[in-house]
């Protein structure tokens, strides 16, 4: 009976304290409570904005608009440069005679130049491509110019123009002779022969230093208006019309015969002058000397 009561008891008081636990609301209260206060609180939590407020620190961008004081610096620095470098070039000009005026020759390829104006004459000086030699005078033959040796400046040689383009002022300047010829020559008329028309034969004597080798003569007629080319490589002399004695060339000393062609009419009585150019080779090239001759057959 004693055991029974205390298990009656002991129950009794177990369900009282549930009872009490789950009718109490103010243990739940509290924590809505809390939440409530915490929602409330929230808007305190707003001052975010102020924050963002800082945005006017990107207003100090401007500091990288500083970025446009800084580069008119270079390109000061780099007129500076080209400045100078525009007064340094003309301390080293490529061409100094011509630079100051003087007539100049510059040379295209390597070419002689000689102690006269002919390919007869000697070598003084080989003129390299691309060089640059001073012109001291013109000349009176179109072809060629007295320049100066560069390797002997008190020197001066004929240097032949087909390879050389000039600058400067060229009718500044004096004229120059060409030195005597080596190729000189007497001219004496024959006679009249008719062969192939009727042909005009002048003898030749050779008085120069060099042997002769050709021969040009244009020969006109004063009387009837006319003219006459004739070129041959050979001084041969005629018989008849047909070579009595063949003549290739005249050493100095020697005597050989030139041609005037083909005239269709017996021009004798007639007032004849020929223009006759010798040369020392083959082809009408070397020394040569031309000499206009009047005569009357």
């Amino acid at each position: 009976m004693k055991k029974y009561t205390k298990t009656l008891l002991l129950a009794l008081l177990t369900a009282s304290i549930l009872l009490t636990a789950c009718s109490s609301p103010t243990t739940a209260s509290p924590t809505n409570t809390q939440a409530q206060i915490s929602t409330t609180v929230a808007p305190s939590v707003t001052p975010l904005p102020p924050t963002n407020t800082p945005l006017p620190t990107n207003t100090t961008a401007p500091t990288a608009t500083k970025a446009p004081t800084q580069t008119p610096l270079p390109t000061e620095a780099t007129t500076v440069t080209q400045a100078a470098l525009a007064t340094a070039t003309p301390a080293t000009p490529t061409n100094p005679p011509s630079t100051s005026g003087a007539p100049v020759a510059h040379v295209n390829e390597n070419t002689n130049c000689r102690s006269g104006p002919s390919s007869d004459y000697s070598p003084i000086v080989v003129l390299l491509s691309g060089q640059d030699v001073k012109i001291v005078s013109r000349t009176t033959l179109d072809d060629y110019l007295l320049v100066e040796n560069p390797e002997n400046p008190p020197e001066t040689c004929w240097l032949w123009t087909q390879f050389v383009t000039t600058s400067g002022d060229l009718a500044s300047l004096p004229v120059a002779t060409p030195p005597p010829p080596l190729v000189s020559y007497n001219l004496a008329f024959t006679r009249v022969l008719p062969c192939t028309g009727y042909t005009l034969e002048i003898k030749v004597l050779n008085t120069g230093e060099k042997t002769i080798q050709a021969y040009t003569v244009v020969a006109k007629d004063l009387t009837s208006h006319t003219q006459q080319t004739t070129s041959s490589p050979v001084f041969d002399l005629l018989e008849g019309c047909v070579i009595a004695q063949a003549i290739g060339y005249i050493d100095p000393g020697k005597v050989g015969y030139i041609y005037a062609n083909y005239f269709p009419y017996d021009p004798t009585g007639h007032v004849i002058e020929a223009d006759v150019t010798i040369c020392s080779h083959n082809d009408m090239t070397g020394a040569c000397v031309t000499q206009v001759y009047t005569f009357t057959p």
